[in-house]
């Protein structure tokens, strides 16, 4: 049975919780979600029992953060950071579990960060089929991470830095996704937060360099070997960047390429929702696109200004600022060895929905019986799938 533009509606795992305490389990955390969370910032104290469940989990090499400034002892292996963009809906039930199992646990020893939005609310879209306003709790994205690798942007932030880009690039808006420019806000404030976290980590990132900053250090990104400057260097040896709104399904380990991107819904472009690789590419991905900007109007943007044989045509045309084509010409442009991996993530959007079409070009995930596969426990009616929406679980 193959899957059609769907979504499906799932129950929701919830994290087991022991009062307020929680440790998050950076390894074997399948087997021991039960007994171990995250301490939650304000717990200074940890039970006896907690306390016994660490030392044990210490043997088996579970690297837990039991401090919400406590770093990750980091011995011999290489330095990283996982970085997550966008909004946190269906955070704490769903998306956060997805994320410990698939992104956190394969890469234990990497530092996160998140810039999300401080909205109360998703917002309404029409092209996503998001109708009606849901509650969104930001207070979720605690979860993830401390409170100091957090950055908490409001709207009127984001319009007194961004309105000039946004006024600008909406004279080009992708006439693919309809009128402007709701989807096109929406691409932009994604590349704002997808600025924001790596900002957030270059300031950590630079506070680790500081200790050291009278020894020459490592200078990668764009100085010299021989450059001791704190400006040029970098801490971080593998960069993964992630959506904090997607329901994970496969197990991504961020250093099995120099630069990864999904094989799916690239649309002409590169897949815009993951990318993960060395730092130096994985800069470019993340924090060159307003700086392209004139490059891409100058040299590569396709104008709406042609006559189509068909309407076929019209629609496969990617004028604008089409985000999957614009990641790719930055990524072309800067001459970054690209590798397709065969992941797949499902958007959530509001309403606790998944849409599981969104992999439906990839053999494992075009059927009901390959996505059963991934899916937490979905409620079923009848054993069958309702003509749009299947939705998960609250």
């Amino acid at each position: 049975m193959n899957i059609p533009n769907r979504w499906i509606r799932l129950r929701s795992i919830r994290p087991h919780s022991n009062s307020n305490n929680s440790v998050r389990a950076r390894d074997g955390i399948e087997d021991l979600k039960d007994n171990v969370r995250r301490l939650r910032p304000n717990v200074k104290i940890i039970p006896v029992a907690l306390f016994f469940t660490t030392i044990v989990c210490g043997l088996v090499r579970l690297t837990t953060m039991v401090s919400s400034r406590a770093m990750i002892p980091r011995n011999n292996n290489p330095k990283c950071a996982l970085l997550f963009f966008g909004l946190v809906k269906e955070f704490e039930h769903h998306v956060y579990p997805s994320i410990v199992k698939n992104i956190l646990y394969p890469n234990p020893h990497c530092d996160v960060f998140l810039h999300t939005y401080n909205i109360t609310s998703t917002p309404v879209n029409k092209r996503n089929l998001e109708t009606n306003q849901s509650p969104l709790n930001v207070s979720e994205a605690l979860l993830l991470t401390s409170r100091d690798r957090i950055a908490f942007e409001t709207e009127e932030s984001f319009n007194a830095k961004r309105m000039d880009v946004m006024e600008r690039t909406r004279k080009n808006y992708h006439r693919g996704w309809g009128g402007c420019c709701l989807s096109h806000d929406n691409m932009i404030k994604q590349w704002n937060s997808i600025q924001g976290v790596w900002d957030l980590m270059r300031k950590h990132e630079i506070q680790q360099l500081m200790p050291a900053a009278s020894q020459p250090l490592k200078a990668k990104a764009r100085g010299t070997k021989n450059d001791p400057s704190i400006e040029d260097a970098h801490y971080y040896d593998q960069i993964g960047l992630f959506r904090s709104d997607v329901l994970y399904t496969n197990p991504i380990n961020i250093f099995d390429a120099k630069a990864a991107a999904p094989n799916f819904a690239r649309n002409g472009g590169h897949n815009d929702r993951l990318f993960y690789g060395n730092y130096e590419f994985a800069k470019i991905w993340a924090s060159q696109r307003f700086d392209f900007i004139d490059t891409f109007e100058q040299t590569y943007m396709k104008r709406y200004d042609v006559d189509f044989k068909s309407e076929k045509e019209r629609i496969l045309f990617k004028d604008g600022y089409h985000s999957e084509t614009f990641v790719k010409l930055l990524l072309d442009h800067y001459k970054v060895p690209v590798t397709l991996k065969d992941i797949c993530v499902w958007r959530i959007r509001s309403g606790s929905r998944v849409q599981v079409s969104d992999c439906r070009d990839m053999k494992e995930f075009n059927t009901l019986s390959g996505i059963d596969k991934y899916l937490p426990e979905r409620e079923k009616k009848g054993g069958r799938l309702p003509a749009v929406f299947v939705q998960l679980a609250k």
